[in-house]
């Protein structure tokens, strides 16, 4: 009998936790490079980026829900007893599906740039790289401190459709981010 009751105790423990692991369609989100460079006493940040939506979120946009994926920059200073966040930056972008035309709008959130393309790929192709995008004036930071900018990018579930948000808020298919991704900030 106890060894009856101890089969279908692990039986439905095993079963639980294999409902819980993530599938194959689980998205991935990765930081992949960064550098920086001076330009008329403006730091220039290049992101070399991913991001690779599961099936749930390609499903959700496909069927009209638009999605909002952020790259985030942080700069900072760090010493052994705390860290200082100088500046903090968003770069934001809205995907839709647009069903009557068949094509996948990208819209630049910070300068409300539209680009359309035929294929969710070719979106999330034109997401790899950020070229020369403006971080700060050189002016505006202390000059006598090593700087450090740490970059990371996700989708932001606080975007979406108020029926869908809190579904997702709940759900690991909708939690997709890389982690943070740091360098020393350099001329």
């Amino acid at each position: 009998m106890r060894v009856a009751l101890l089969f279908v105790l692990l039986t439905a423990t095993t079963s639980t936790f294999a409902d819980e692991a993530p599938s194959e369609d689980w998205g991935d989100f990765l930081i992949n490079n960064l550098t920086t460079h001076l330009a008329d006493n403006v730091f220039m940040v290049n992101v070399e980026q991913e991001f690779n939506l599961n099936n749930t979120v390609t499903e959700a946009l496909v069927n009209g829900v638009p999605i909002t994926l952020e790259t985030e920059f942080s700069v900072y200073t760090e010493s052994w007893y705390s860290s200082t966040t100088i500046l903090e930056l968003n770069q934001r972008y809205r995907v839709n599906y647009h069903a009557l035309s068949q094509q996948f709008i990208l819209t630049n959130l910070n300068t409300e740039k539209q680009s359309s393309y035929s294929s969710l790929h070719k979106v999330l192709l034109s997401l790899q790289q950020i070229k020369d995008l403006p971080l700060v004036d050189k002016s505006l930071l202390p000059q006598d401190e090593e700087l450090y900018i740490r970059v990371r990018n996700r989708l932001d579930i606080s975007a979406l459709p108020l029926p869908l948000r809190a579904t997702a808020y709940f759900s690991s298919s909708w939690r997709l981010k890389s982690d943070w991704a740091t360098w020393v900030l350099k001329e």
